[in-house]
């Protein structure tokens, strides 16, 4: 959706086109069709070989070609591309910036004026002055029309076809495994909810929205006005987000409000069941708010799509501990990833001397990149049994009802071959390519006071 966002930004004068490599990888014969001047590309730290391979590619297609890379990785780590295939990168929101980018290339103009720029010299990068966070009502709609080859097949488990909204930007939250909030300066950044009804009004062919914000229900005043403005409108979808625990336990209203406009599924980074690991984690919540969360969810009719982090120094006796309580409070689609200390967090910032790899493509939360306590032939056939003990196999055969009748099979077939896969992924880290460059020590830094967050008005 990130470049959606970018190409509605210079696609009233100039001709865009959109590549999601997902699905279409030939890139050489996009690039002799289309013959772009400018070629831009987002990712996330697993995708940096990623990039870094477009962007050699691109330059071997037409040197000329000017090359733009932007998105979290780039934004925290610039360092990162400085291997003389990368010409600009954007930092933060891009959307102006990478306008304001391209009609300078066209006039003629510096490009060290533009704030909130990275540019490469030799084997540093100069930053430019750093632009402020773009007030979200500012941005246009996104250019969605340019996904259309690929957005049928755009899904989260059996929400399909998915379409993505954003209504906020940012998170209040502190958690040290999280770069989200440092990416905004600690700012919870938020739309009017008359624009979120308006670009909801204009998704006439799509049944599912996700709503990719970093924390959806943070204002809760906000969520309640835009519910009942949903609902006046008469739109009539089906809803995935985002949600703190702390949030729902505390407004559990706002659920029933939800409910009724077609909330579907909420997603809940509950990440422990130890009141000790949240503290560890900064995740100012406990044990015992997630399990009401999961109660007032459940209550109302809401799946949850819980998230629990696994602690490299598990033992057996914690991976199956983690295993029963997870049965004992019903999450309807837990999922589990492995505690990643990632580029521009906290946890980075404390475990980088700890690391066992370098490789970008381990970075995926899914592999352990910090030593593990069992051997990790061990650690990975422990962390595959999590999938297969839970849910409950009454709780299994109820989310395959959700899907399409003639996919059940299919969809249950390939879920389990990609769970038993996990317990080989010890051979992964045999080979090591994509590795990293650790950028220097930041100085810690000042505690964060506490957040207020005034309603929209």
């Amino acid at each position: 959706m990130a470049l959606e966002y970018v190409a509605a930004g210079v696609a009233p004068d100039h001709e865009v086109a959109l590549v999601d490599m997902r699905f279409d990888r030939d890139l050489e014969g996009w690039l002799a069709r289309f013959r772009p001047e400018v070629v831009a590309i987002t990712g996330y730290t697993i995708d940096a070989p990623a990039m870094h391979d477009i962007c050699a590619r691109a330059k071997r297609w037409r040197h000329e070609v000017v090359t733009v890379v932007g998105g979290h990785h780039a934004t925290v780590l610039p360092e990162d591309f400085l291997d003389g295939t990368t010409d600009y990168i954007v930092l933060g929101e891009g959307v102006h910036t990478f306008a304001e980018l391209v009609r300078t290339l066209e006039e003629g103009g510096d490009p060290y004026t533009i704030p909130g720029l990275a540019i490469p010299e030799g084997d540093r990068v100069v930053t430019t002055e750093p632009r402020a966070y773009t007030e979200l009502d500012a941005l246009p709609f996104p250019a969605r029309e340019l996904n259309r080859p690929w957005r049928h097949r755009y899904f989260s488990a059996y929400l399909k076809p998915l379409a993505s909204l954003r209504t906020s930007i940012g998170c209040p939250s502190r958690c040290n495994f999280c770069a989200l909030w440092r990416m905004t300066g600690g700012k919870y950044l938020r739309r009017d909810p008359e624009r979120i009804v308006e670009e909801l009004a204009s998704l006439e062919d799509a049944e599912y929205i996700f709503f990719v914000d970093d924390e959806s229900l943070a204002d809760a005043k906000r969520m309640e006005r835009l519910g009942h403005m949903i609902l006046e409108a008469g739109i009539r979808k089906r809803y995935f987000m985002y949600g703190r625990a702390k949030t729902i336990a505390a407004h559990p209203e706002l659920i029933a409000l939800w409910k009724r406009v077609g909330l579907d599924m909420i997603l809940i980074g509950m990440e422990s069941f130890r009141d000790a690991e949240l503290a560890d984690m900064n995740k100012r919540t406990t044990a015992a708010t997630n399990e009401a969360a999961i109660r007032i969810c459940r209550e109302h009719g809401v799946n949850v799509n819980g998230q629990f982090i696994v602690n490299p120094d598990y033992s057996v006796a914690d991976f199956r501990e983690l295993a029963r309580y997870v049965r004992r409070i019903r999450v309807s689609h837990p999922t589990y990833s492995v505690l990643t200390p990632l580029p521009g967090t906290d946890l980075f910032d404390q475990e980088r001397h700890r690391l066992t790899t370098t490789d970008y493509h381990l970075f995926d939360l899914l592999h352990a990149t910090l030593p593990t306590r069992l051997p990790l032939k061990r650690f990975y056939r422990e962390l595959s049994k999590l999938y297969f003990r839970t849910p409950s196999p009454l709780q299994t055969w109820r989310n395959l009802q959700a899907w399409p009748k003639g996919e059940r099979l299919a969809t249950a077939r390939l879920v389990a071959r990609l769970f038993w896969e996990v317990r080989h992924y010890h051979r992964d880290h045999q080979a090591v390519s994509g590795r990293i460059h650790l950028p220097p020590p930041k100085a810690p830094q000042a505690p964060e006071g506490r957040i207020r967050l005034q309603p929209v008005a």
